[in-house]
């Protein structure tokens, strides 16, 4: 509106009468009020448009966040299971997988464990509940789901892959060897697979078909530090020290904090006699990993081996701080204290031993050569038969003695 059209209707309502001009006025402030009514109307739906769309925001945030948890859950399930493949292969204890799973994951065991209760307890999809079973030690239960996968979706390697690993981890090797076969088939590149197959030849005795499959999995991946500790064992196992030895250092160089390879490293150095190298990989292994209870057993060994029973039973008593179960520790330190002259603490140990793995025929046969230290014929036969009924290694010789002395032919 022009001034002068502004002018123009102010000139005519002063022409109107009183009423008139009070009527005018009312419609012209009734008018107002609608017209800020209806603005405020289209802020209000504006408004609650807004809320709306913000509390849809922050549900799906929510829900987004609940999915990244529960991808993280499993990222960190598929992880464990993995450094469970490794150690459990390794017959390592619970406890020092848990700090080499707190190093992987920042989680400690028992806590990765109550994650998998509580993924196996919100029914996710039988691959994850697959996952938390082998957690769990529960290897016939992850095969079970992991067959379930497979009838779902008989292309996924890693189903296959993973149901291997609990065969494996029953000791059902031929099984497992199959699953990693087919897992290769779908997925040629499949790194995880030829390493896991590697290692059910090697349980197997099957050291070249092993060597092969490692070397499968480095033409793939050259920097896998795993695949090369794992060829070193096998090469180990087959007597070849030096290559193995090769083998760890090439481990070594990839991935200098590997623990395991420093402690192989050393088993082979044992092997060929060079003790003090042994020893210097063993405290390389310990300065990574100070829990690892089978490093202070070998150190132990390796000191014994060059007559340093003392420090030898040192390292024992470490090794069984750590692990009170570990039934080789209590034989070794029986060794070192029968060499020391101390009988009695010898035969406690391995008594101990014993109590923990009585399918232990080194226990037996050390235990019968005290007894019969001690003129206790009928003790020392009683463990020379329970040691040759487990398979033991019975020297020839000291039965020889043994049947001078009692009078006795067995």
């Amino acid at each position: 509106m022009t001034n002068r059209q502004y002018g123009r209707l102010i000139e005519g309502v002063k022409r109107l009468g009183t009423v008139n001009r009070f009527l005018f006025w009312l419609s012209v402030i009734s008018f107002c009020v609608a017209v800020i009514c209806f603005l405020l109307a289209i802020v209000a739906w504006k408004d609650n448009g807004r809320q709306q769309r913000q509390i849809a925001d922050l549900t799906g945030k929510l829900e987004e966040a609940s999915n990244k948890n529960e991808e993280y859950q499993r990222i960190i399930l598929q992880k464990v299971n993995e450094v469970l493949v490794e150690q459990r292969r390794n017959k390592i204890s619970d406890d020092e997988i848990s700090s080499w799973v707190y190093e992987k994951t920042g989680f400690t065991l028992n806590e990765v464990k109550q994650m998998a209760k509580d993924f196996k307890e919100k029914e996710k999809s039988y691959f994850d509940i697959g996952l938390a079973n082998y957690i769990l030690g529960n290897y016939g239960e992850a095969i079970a789901d992991y067959t379930k996968v497979i009838a779902i979706n008989p292309q996924l390697a890693q189903a296959y892959n993973n149901r291997g690993n609990a065969y494996s981890a029953k000791g059902e090797h031929d099984q497992a060897i199959s699953d990693y076969t087919k897992a290769l088939a779908i997925n040629p590149k499949h790194v995880g697979a030829y390493s896991n197959r590697g290692y059910a030849f090697q349980s197997k005795g099957d050291y070249d078909q092993a060597i092969s499959d490692y070397n499968k999995a480095l033409a793939i991946n050259p920097q896998d530090a795993g695949a090369y500790n794992n060829r070193g064992i096998t090469y180990c196992s087959k007597g070849d020290y030096d290559q193995a030895i090769s083998e760890y250092t090439k481990a070594l160089a990839i991935n200098s904090q590997l623990a395991e390879a420093y402690y192989n490293r050393g088993n082979a150095y044992s092997s060929k006699g060079d003790h003090d190298q042994a020893i210097s990989d063993y405290n390389k292994a310990l300065a990574i990993n100070p829990q690892d209870a089978v490093s202070y057993t070998s150190r132990g060994n390796a000191y014994y081996s060059k007559g340093e029973h003392d420090r030898a039973i040192s390292d024992y008593n470490k090794a069984l701080a750590i692990n009170p179960q570990d039934a080789e520790a209590y034989t070794n330190r029986g060794i070192a204290y029968y060499s020391k002259g101390d009988h009695d603490q010898a035969i406690s140990d391995y008594n101990k031993a014993l109590t923990i793995n009585p399918q232990y025929a080194g226990a037996y046969y050390n235990r019968a050569v005290l007894y019969f230290n001690k003129q206790q014929y009928d003790n020392s036969w009683e463990d020379i038969h329970n040691a040759e009924k487990l398979g033991g290694d019975i020297r020839p010789e000291f039965l020889k003695i043994l049947k001078q002395a009692s009078g006795r032919e067995k």
